[in-house]
């Protein structure tokens, strides 16, 4: 996985507030889930309608165990996406070698989970965004 992403919170040792990185990690979990988003009413009378309002995808992804340096770039990431900026990911490839699945995303639920395996050191990274455009 390679996420471009615009650096505005925690800050790795040596990158710049407001400078393009690129974060690469192998993914362990790489689901989509598309969604309906409908509302149900009902009339007066007891007839049922609804309201289709489209179509929202959401990619669920999360990384491999991570260690050292790897960590906090991936804190850095995670947190600087987190503002509700757009950011592109390429869920299965690498920067060396692109998947060819570009997707555009947004943050979904405004926060993500960073696991602690066990008493060590290393890390686990998951979290939820929202599909704006992509294949």
């Amino acid at each position: 996985m390679v996420i471009t992403y615009i650096a505005v919170e925690n800050l790795f040792s040596g990158h710049v507030l407001n400078q393009q990185y690129q974060f690469e990690a192998p993914v362990s979990a790489y689901d989509i889930l598309p969604q309906r988003i409908k509302r149900y009413t009902e009339s007066l009378n007891g007839n049922p309608q609804t309201l289709d309002y489209g179509k929202r995808d959401t990619v669920r992804i999360s990384t491999i165990d991570l260690f050292g340096d790897d960590v906090l770039l991936a804190r850095e990431c995670f947190n600087s996406i987190l503002n509700g900026q757009t950011f592109t990911m390429d869920p299965l490839g690498t920067i060396a070698s692109p998947s060819g699945t570009l997707l555009t995303c947004v943050h979904h639920l405004d926060k993500f989970r960073e696991a602690r395996l066990s008493v060590t050191d290393w890390f686990q990274f998951s979290a939820t965004y929202r599909i704006l455009s992509g294949s």
